[in-house]
């Protein structure tokens, strides 16, 4: 894509306005204070995708500001992490999704770095210990020796959730 990308935007030109009187803005990054939720409202296109990292994580105030955000016909949430924790929205989203809601999962053998790896074959260890003895894909991604460590039991309760994307229900 064009475009310059910066901390907290991202430019697709350098004109002071467009428009729809964004100056180019392709992309706003902002981080607000639980106890500030009114600070993430006030942003409002025609064309809108707002993107929560780290979900689970999210204070309900934020999800309400957020929500306020997607007014428009042509508006979205895509809201990303892992389903540690059952006292969120993101895990009551999963759970009983509204009628905005489409849940997905991502498993992590279906990420390049664990691509080609049956989670269910019996030599499940020898394969993620053939795979960690290569440089991972996406150093960024989950990679077989984090898995690995999961199946050693360093890292209690991390299966479903981390590894294979899903919700734990008990």
């Amino acid at each position: 894509l064009p475009g310059k990308l910066g901390v907290k935007q991202w430019r697709v030109s350098d004109s002071e306005t467009d428009a729809e009187g964004y100056g180019g803005v392709l992309a706003l990054g902002r981080s607000p204070r639980p106890e500030r939720p009114g600070s993430l409202q006030g942003l409002h296109n025609q064309n809108l995708l707002l993107v929560i990292d780290e979900a689970p994580e999210i204070d309900p105030r934020l999800w309400e500001a957020g929500r306020s955000l997607l007014t428009g016909a042509n508006t979205r949430l895509l809201a990303i992490g892992n389903p540690t924790r059952k006292d969120t929205e993101f895990y009551r989203q999963f759970i009983d999704p509204d009628r905005f809601t489409a849940p997905l999962t991502v498993d992590a053998f279906s990420t390049p770095n664990l691509g080609g790896i049956d989670p269910d074959a019996e030599n499940l260890r020898e394969l993620l210990e053939e795979r960690a003895s290569l440089p991972p894909v996406h150093p960024g991604l989950i990679d077989a020796m984090y898995v690995l460590d999961v199946l050693r039991g360093g890292l209690e309760g991390e299966w479903l959730p981390r590894v294979r994307g899903e919700i734990r229900t008990h």
